[in-house]
């Protein structure tokens, strides 16, 4: 393809240095902008960046052909007032490798209890605790979108029993049993970790309220690295006071950042991280961006396809 046929690409954030060196690097004839430029130059037919500039760029009047967001979820982008008429993609594949780690991390920390011995070392006391092996325990994956489907992979590979939620259960590598959200219960009670990953639909919103988490084994860890709405929080809170389920581990909230005054802050058994389970790698983005760029440029379907109707 030569350069005169190559799409002008708009980066949308304010800070896209990054980004930017690394198109640059990989691709030197692409043509770039910066949104400092757009309105000289307002042909940008790709436009890459998080919702949230893309939405203010809408707004003013732009309109594009593709949009590759930056983010794995799509929420900003639904609501019926943001423009539409464009392709719409998500980053598909860029986070599953670091949310994996993520959760890999809580789950031995729970397994190893080790929040216990920097207590005991404060007191000069010897206290060995019983290690389980993750091999053979079972989790239970609500989500097997890319980054579901990642996590059970390498769960799997561990030794780990996985199974799976998913809106249209299929067959997943590594996963064992695949049902549908409304087998969530009776699967969720053979589970000895819950790792939700589902996006936000009318259909995820509340769903892991007081009756999932009496469903729950004693000794279960629930982990959340998709979405705040998708839990009760005062479900949760009594769920842990009581004793339902050993543990939480929450990555994401109904409110960012949570509130001082919320209750997540004093709940027992409840770890919180502030939103960091998947952090941007810039190298991956990029490489997903240009090789879309390339299905793009064919008229090939794009990986990472959001359908406005579907909600992601």
């Amino acid at each position: 393809m030569t350069n005169a046929s190559l799409p002008t690409v708009l980066l949308a954030d304010p800070d896209s240095a990054e980004l930017h060196v690394l198109i640059r690097q990989a691709h030197a004839q692409l043509p770039l902008r910066t949104r400092d430029e757009v309105d000289a130059q307002g042909d940008c037919d790709v436009w890459l960046g998080a919702p949230e500039h893309v939405i203010e760029l809408l707004d003013r009047g732009l309109r594009p052909r593709w949009v590759q967001l930056t983010w794995a979820g799509v929420t900003p982008m639904l609501d019926p007032r943001v423009p539409r008429g464009y392709q719409l993609t998500r980053a598909s594949g860029v986070f599953g490798a670091a949310m994996l780690e993520y959760v890999l991390h809580h789950m031995l920390a729970h397994a190893w209890k080790a929040a216990d011995y920097p207590f005991a070392q404060s007191r000069f006391s010897w206290q060995p605790a019983s290690s389980p092996r993750l091999a053979g325990k079972r989790v239970l994956i609500a989500g097997l979108g890319s980054i579901g489907a990642h996590i059970a992979a390498g769960l799997s590979a561990l030794g780990m029993q996985v199974s799976g939620i998913q809106r249209s259960p299929r067959a997943v590598v590594g996963v064992e049993r695949v049902g549908s959200l409304e087998a969530l219960l009776p699967m969720a009670a053979q589970a000895d970790y819950v790792v939700n990953v589902l996006p936000d639909t009318p259909q995820t919103r509340d769903l892991f309220d007081s009756a999932f988490f009496s469903a729950l084994p004693g000794n279960a860890l629930f982990i959340n690295i998709g979405r705040g709405n998708a839990v009760v929080d005062r479900d949760l809170v009594h769920a842990l006071e009581q004793g339902q389920l050993a543990g939480a581990v929450l990555d994401v909230f109904r409110k960012e950042p949570l509130p001082p005054s919320h209750q997540f802050w004093v709940t027992p058994n409840l770890m919180l991280t502030p939103h960091v389970a998947g952090p941007t790698d810039a190298a991956a983005m990029i490489d997903f961006f240009l090789c879309n760029l390339r299905k793009y440029q064919s008229g090939q379907p794009l990986d990472g396809q959001v359908g406005f109707e579907r909600g992601y």
